[in-house]
């Protein structure tokens, strides 16, 4: 069970990667809203502008994602239930939440995870 200071220390630094990942969203769709391919004057470089294009939209679906992750993180944090493994219901390592605060499994349950994908 966390203390109340710990819960504060969890939520601020939860709360910065929100900013910092929102930041890096608007950052993001400023560098899509930029980009338009098929408007050089060589197919190489039209090729290369559309594998960009791809990348950074892959990057922002990364970024979204985990964002959503650390929206959930607070909600728990607020709610109940953070700390806690959502596929076997033991608390996380403390460890585990110091370098990943949003994470959602413990290890044994998370390289099991990885292991069936």
């Amino acid at each position: 069970m966390l203390s109340a200071e710990q819960k504060k220390q969890f939520e601020a630094r939860l709360l910065a990667e929100q900013a910092h990942l929102r930041q890096d969203l608007s950052k993001e769709q400023e560098t899509l809203a930029g980009e338009h391919p098929g408007y050089s004057s060589h197919m190489a470089d039209d090729a290369t502008e559309v594998f960009e294009q791809a990348k950074n939209l892959a990057l922002r679906q990364n970024t979204e994602l985990e964002l959503e992750m650390v929206q959930l993180a607070l909600n728990k944090l607020r709610q109940g239930g953070f700390g806690v493994c959502e596929r076997c219901g033991q608390p996380i390592e403390s460890d585990r939440l110091e370098a990943w605060p949003h994470a959602r499994h413990c290890l044994a349950c998370q390289k099991a995870l990885e292991e069936r994908s």
